[in-house]
């Protein structure tokens, strides 16, 4: 059983079951953060993007339940107080909010020496909205994958160990994985869109079992990143852990899905068709 799973069984012991978000009548919410990728940021001094991606990974996650974002409340722990820095991580929310259509309502400071050492940051932010339209998946429905950029804010903790076994392959692929993650809110307004599944924690693998369980998946050709993380690190299932460059998930109808790609086309993200779901 690996730690998700485990994470998964304490949960359901203590009556929440796990998903993208947990509903309340016709509401939902989730939260969520960026882990270790903070380290790497920080060490680069891109503040903003800490901010950014940390509201773009629970926002990516709540219109998983078909829901469209209303509001967003933000943690942000600190070592030290620094102006430049807070103010830069809070444009980086409050961008993503605004691309997304919500607003940033709320949110806690906390300076942590004892906690948040060498320079370390944490920045989770909580995110709710509505309606929740429920999935419906069907036997014959298209899975498309949606381009993601980079490995967005997953996988960081081996992302960490290739850095140090490998620092001149660092050098070449760390502007890709190191990249902002990309937003996919506006899958909220797509009303073809018939289930959806953000590539996070468990990587592709994971996402595409959330939407048909029991099939085989035409996966893209590696980017050079993911090949390089998988060579350096021994990894025979990379998918297993990374998104693989599909950072989004979406079953449609198999009329509506040309329709849907030229849409995205034009919103400068590129699909590929991952499955045709099989529903038991």
């Amino acid at each position: 059983m690996n730690e998700t799973d485990q994470i998964e069984r304490i949960a359901a012991a203590n009556g929440v079951v796990l998903g993208y978000a947990g509903s309340f009548g016709s509401y939902s919410a989730t939260i969520d953060g960026i882990g270790t990728k903070a380290l790497l940021l920080a060490e680069e001094n891109k503040w903003w993007q800490i901010g950014w991606d940390a509201a773009v990974a629970a926002l990516n996650d709540l219109v998983c339940v078909g829901t469209k974002p209303i509001g967003l409340t933000d943690y942000v722990g600190l070592e030290t107080f620094d102006e430049n820095i807070l103010s830069a991580i809070l444009k980086g929310i409050r961008d993503a909010c605004d691309l997304a259509g919500c607003s940033l309502i709320a949110g806690e400071t906390a300076i942590m020496p004892d906690i948040y050492r060498s320079g370390a940051v944490d920045v989770v932010c909580n995110v709710f909205g509505g309606p929740v339209h429920s999935n419906d998946v069907r036997s014959g429905d298209t899975i498309i994958g949606l381009d993601a950029n980079g490995p967005h804010a997953n996988g960081y903790t081996l992302i960490r160990q290739a850095k140090a076994k490998d620092p001149i392959g660092w050098l070449t692929h760390s502007k890709m994985v190191l990249s902002p993650s990309r937003l996919y809110a506006f899958i909220a307004d797509e009303k073809e869109v018939c289930a959806a599944a953000h590539v996070s924690g468990g990587g592709l693998n994971r996402a595409c079992r959330r939407l048909t369980p029991n099939h085989k998946y035409a996966f893209p050709e590696l980017p050079n990143w993911t090949a390089w993380l998988a060579s350096t690190l021994g990894l025979i299932t990379p998918a297993d852990h990374f998104n693989c460059g599909i950072g989004f998930l979406v079953a449609l109808r198999p009329s509506d899905s040309p329709a849907f790609t030229a849409r995205l086309k034009d919103r400068g993200i590129g699909t590929r068709i991952i499955a045709t779901a099989v529903i038991a």
